[in-house]
């Protein structure tokens, strides 16, 4: 059943994101002057760490679920020892890179306010 689910969800995310590729190529396509105004003042390079961020917590967060399908909730070793990181070490190091994504839009989005 999780499976249907997840197909059923996968499918509604493809589907919203189709729809706003389409109004991203729209409006770029109707006011090409617009957009190489506005261009200018993304930070581009802030933007590609930051989404390198997240991509990575998408890995820690899956190693952390195959943590949990072999029954190893808390780590054994040392904390330097990655290779021995439990359930809670992943979702930690998951949960940190998230804060450290939401804190770089918050910054990205006052600036291009300002």
């Amino acid at each position: 059943m999780v499976s249907v689910g997840t197909i059923i969800w996968l499918a509604s995310e493809l589907m919203f994101f189709a729809a706003l590729f389409a109004a991203y190529f729209t409006v770029r396509a109707v006011s090409p002057d617009l957009w190489a105004q506005e261009t200018e003042k993304l930070n581009v390079p802030f933007s590609a760490v930051n989404t390198v961020i997240l991509v990575l917590s998408s890995v820690t967060c899956q190693l952390g679920v195959f943590a949990a399908e072999r029954g190893q909730v808390g780590r054994s070793g040392s904390v330097a020892k990655v290779s021995g990181w439990g359930l809670r070490e992943w979702f930690v190091l998951t949960y940190l890179m998230g804060a450290i994504f939401i804190g770089g839009q918050a910054f990205e989005y006052v600036k291009l306010v300002q």
